[in-house]
């Protein structure tokens, strides 16, 4: 009996609210808050931007300074190459360019995407050089694109779209 007593008064407790905060006015639709309409104003927000150990946050709180929306991670923009690994060095002797490159992704520890027709034999001698550096210099040696697309570099035979 003691269970069924306490069930129906965490039922009763959880279903019903007597917080106005929590309740929509009844004559206010959010079309009437979008034309400044309304019956009630529309509630002013505000955004604060404030660093946090892992990088920028942001939190948005209403006019009480109550936080309407939790603090969150800003997106970050995308690094413009993949993380650095260390110096290598490589020699080349007549490799089709396509292994050659594949062989820099390796040591680079990167994904790698290879598009279009990249046969041509390579010949060269890289020492203590960041495998990225070398495989985009590489590529453009021999005519190819690279760009670092998120988490994959790619490297394409003809140039890309815009």
């Amino acid at each position: 009996m003691r269970v069924f007593l306490l069930a129906a008064a965490l039922l009763v407790g959880c279903a019903s609210t007597d917080d106005d905060r929590f309740r929509a006015p009844e004559h206010a639709t959010w079309g009437d808050w979008e034309d400044g309409s309304g019956a009630e104003p529309r509630p002013e927000l505000s955004r604060t931007i404030f660093q946090g150990p892992d990088g920028p946050y942001e939190a948005i709180t209403d006019g009480d300074g109550r936080t309407v929306v939790p603090q969150a991670p800003l997106a970050r923009d995308r690094p413009s190459r993949p993380p650095r690994v260390g110096p290598r060095s490589v020699k080349l002797r007549k490799a089709p360019l396509e292994s050659a490159l594949r062989l820099l992704a390796d040591a680079g520890q990167f994904n790698l995407l290879l598009e279009g027709d990249l046969s041509q034999s390579v010949s060269g001698d890289l020492k203590n050089v960041d495998p990225y550096e070398a495989l985009r210099a590489l590529a453009s040696a021999h005519g190819a694109y690279v760009r670092f697309d998120g988490q994959i570099v790619v490297v394409t035979a003809d140039e890309p779209e815009p």
